[in-house]
């Protein structure tokens, strides 16, 4: 659904005009919430109300209550970090109400031990500090 955003921006179309084109962008179980629900009433609607109520739609409780599993469960372990810090950003995606800095401490304390103490005597604090993002890492 970023994409359907981003093209509306680009192209400068008003939010609700963009609602009420996205029949052409939605398919399956999301297009006949679309064409039940929205079709025709996209005054009523914004991108936020629109995406919750459809993921809503198409993903059952159950699903949400997994990814937070998922997520309370994520830890480095074996993985390279940098495997760790894209699993922490595929995952943190689904979850629009997570904070930048919820975020960063998720990746600070499910660090391997041995990674936070290299990190500390460098003066890292995850209640300070930002992680770099992918543009801004080093090849």
């Amino acid at each position: 659904m970023a994409s359907i955003i981003n093209y509306a921006k680009t192209m400068k179309i008003r939010e609700r005009t963009m609602i009420g084109m996205m029949s052409a962008y939605v398919t399956g179980k999301a297009g006949d919430f679309y064409m039940n629900r929205i079709a025709g009433k996209a005054d009523e609607w914004t991108y936020k109300t629109v995406f919750q109520a459809m993921f809503d739609h198409c993903f059952p409780k159950h699903v949400m209550r997994e990814l937070r599993e998922q997520w309370n469960k994520l830890t480095q372990g074996k993985k390279e970090v940098r495997e760790y810090a894209n699993e922490i950003e595929k995952l943190v995606r689904r979850f629009p109400e997570m904070t930048k800095r919820t975020v960063i401490l998720k990746f600070w304390y499910g660090l391997n031990s041995e990674i936070r103490g290299l990190m500390i005597p460098m003066v890292v604090d995850p209640e300070e500090d930002n992680l770099p993002r992918k543009s801004e890492q080093t090849p």
